[in-house]
């Protein structure tokens, strides 16, 4: 018998794969330090663990739900009123910044002229 040849993965394949690795690691510990966090802003043990699992189930569960919806009433109704749904937060965020982006950083050092700074509190 002849011995097959093995080819070996390309480097881009890797380098997917451990930014993927890296991606899932940051992704499932902001979810143990929102459970941390919310039990020291003094919540307990109790609200902590079940706002976490509320979380996840909406994460894992809305995707399917969505593409239910999204294939019943098409594309562009679907996109429509994703639209909808979020522009008010986006408006929001803009009337509250004055400007449609991120602060840029003259903009941000007038602003700790005027005020303190929030962090460290003092």
């Amino acid at each position: 018998m002849e011995a097959t040849a093995h080819e070996k993965f390309p480097k881009v394949f890797w380098s997917a794969n451990v930014t993927e690795l890296f991606e899932r690691a940051a992704y499932y510990s902001m979810a143990s330090f929102v459970v941390i966090y919310l039990g020291q802003l003094g919540f307990g043990a109790y609200w902590p663990s079940n706002l976490n699992g509320i979380l996840w189930t909406l994460v894992y569960f809305l995707p399917i739900l969505s593409g239910t919806i999204a294939d019943q009433v098409g594309f562009r109704r679907s996109s429509w009123w994703r639209s909808s749904c979020w522009r008010p937060g986006t408006r929001s965020w803009v009337t509250r910044s004055g400007s449609a982006g991120p602060p840029s950083p003259r903009s941000s050092a007038r602003r700790s002229r005027r005020r303190r700074p929030w962090w460290p509190p003092s």
